[in-house]
């Protein structure tokens, strides 16, 4: 198997973590070697020579591996230029190493020279990677969001903002996946190495669109999974834009971007409309409650949601989650007291991945509710009383292929022969007995959740996961205690600890 491997593009794509080791460095050398000329020091610390030494090897890695990617991927002219840098910058290194080892008087030079070189390198790579306008396109959405109309003397004029938006960053001048660029007129319809994209004319007959219709789990789906998806709409627009083309120009047809707005407000996936006031609503309205909502990873289309730090009321699910059914991903319930309803809804999250349900606060649990999501991969039922049913019901999940039974009651061996390509995690072949000995956790409810928090006085002044000062709008009740926190993202992370604590006794 290693035999097929292409090890100039492995070793190659090592290039993005190793570049950030000789930048983190230069800047730490030029930091020392200033604090020492500040002070009128004339003898070398020691830590200087471990830096340079340091940074005359990773400057080198770096630079060899970001040669092999430039041979190795398609990339156009553009990276020409980063890839001279680089490799200039590397030999300043060399140079400033060999000036630190003969105590030359012109190192602080040779080190101003690298910290200068390091500008341009790192601008000109960060632009490959992200985009040459990155840095300035906040300040630009807004001109973004308004229409753009068509121009006869330019027909990419409609189009180009869809394609900046969701293509150009893998598709575009500076990288060219594929071979194909879609920053111009003329690149677009020169296609790539599969070929034409686009089809003047003809939308039903253009890649392009086949790609961006095909279902957001296939392999070949454009923009790939995780990625911003562009809407139902835009994509119908975009179809008529290519419809209208006549081979001399002239598509007179108007694309509006539907740009996010707010930190975690990400796009649905095609076909799935949502109203973003009532999504940045629902957010707001569950950080209020100590929920954690976070993307799954930077510029992710999908969520990451855990009730560690709220206690819900059996039923409540829905409401609190249903402007975001689209996005949820990975869902934490964990010593929630959950009602059929609530797992009735969350079998409706079309892109659940990952589902936490250990040591709910219900007598027995019955997973029928939740049979027939599609797209469940994960499920930790540790902990959580499971009636017999529950195995059929986990058989009727197709996308499901690992699930924690521990403590549950379910057969280990009877669910492991039903469902061969599962992987089940439990104790023994035999029935594992349900957790008995574990207290339930006190969850306190006030009416008025604004005046009991207003009413609760944190025992303490310093936030037990951070070490800052109490927020008293963070408060919780622990056994009986008030506890205050610095933010509302500590109160999880307070419950995760107690939870590992309970399981290691």
């Amino acid at each position: 198997m290693l035999g097929a491997v292409d090890w100039l593009a492995a070793v190659g794509r090592l290039h993005p973590l190793l570049l950030h080791l000789p930048i983190g460095l230069l800047v730490a050398l030029c930091a020392v070697e200033a604090l020492r000329r500040a002070r009128g020091r004339t003898e070398v610390d020691a830590s200087r020579g471990v830096l340079v030494s340091l940074l005359a090897l990773t400057a080198f890695l770096a630079a060899l591996t970001g040669w092999l990617l430039h041979e190795s991927d398609d990339y156009g002219d553009p990276v020409d230029l980063h890839e001279w840098l680089g490799i200039a910058l590397m030999a300043v290194c060399a140079v400033i190493a060999v000036a630190h080892c003969r105590r030359s008087p012109r190192f602080g030079a040779w080190l101003a020279l690298g910290a200068l070189l390091l500008v341009p390198t790192a601008h000109y790579g960060a632009s490959l990677t992200h985009g040459a306008d990155y840095l300035l396109e906040p300040w630009r959405s807004a001109e973004r969001t308004a229409p753009v109309a068509s121009d006869d003397a330019d027909p990419f004029a409609a189009a180009e903002p869809f394609f900046a938006e969701y293509c150009t960053k893998c598709h575009g001048d500076a990288k060219r996946k594929g071979g194909l660029a879609l920053h111009d007129f003329a690149a677009l319809l020169a296609g790539g190495e599969g070929g034409p994209v686009v089809v003047q004319g003809d939308p039903d007959a253009s890649e392009v669109i086949a790609r961006l219709r095909l279902p957001l789990d296939d392999d070949d789906h454009m923009p790939p999974d995780g990625k911003r998806q562009p809407s139902a709409e835009e994509v119908d627009a975009l179809s008529t834009w290519i419809a209208a083309l006549d081979g001399a120009g002239g598509a007179e047809v108007e694309i509006v971007l539907a740009l996010p707005e707010g930190p975690v407000d990400v796009a649905a996936p095609p076909g799935e409309e949502r109203d973003a006031e009532a999504a940045r609503a629902a957010v707001a309205q569950l950080q209020g409650r100590l929920v954690h909502v976070a993307p799954l990873f930077a510029d992710a289309d999908l969520l990451h949601v855990a009730f560690g730090a709220c206690a819900l009321e059996p039923g409540e699910l829905r409401s609190l989650l249903a402007p975001l059914a689209a996005q949820v991903a990975e869902l934490d319930l964990s010593g929630q007291a959950l009602a059929p309803d609530d797992l009735a809804f969350v079998a409706e999250l079309p892109h659940l991945e990952r589902l936490d349900l250990r040591r709910l606060r219900v007598g027995t649990l019955d997973l029928a509710p939740l049979a027939g999501n599609e797209s469940l991969a994960w499920l930790n039922l540790a902990g959580t009383r499971a009636a017999p049913s529950s195995e059929s019901a986990l058989s009727r999940l197709p996308a499901l292929r690992t699930v924690h039974v521990w403590r549950t009651g379910l057969d280990v061996e009877r669910l492991a022969s039903a469902r061969p390509d599962l992987t089940v995690h439990g104790a023994s072949s035999e029935p594992d007995a349900p957790l008995e000995v574990e207290p339930e956790v006190a969850f306190h409810r006030l009416a008025d959740e604004s005046a009991a928090r207003e009413g609760l006085r944190a025992t303490n002044a310093a936030c037990p996961i951070t070490g800052k000062p109490v927020d008293p709008r963070y408060t919780i009740l622990f056994e009986g205690r008030a506890i205050g926190f610095c933010c509302p993202n500590c109160p999880a992370n307070f419950w995760s600890e107690q939870e590992a604590q309970r399981e290691d006794r």
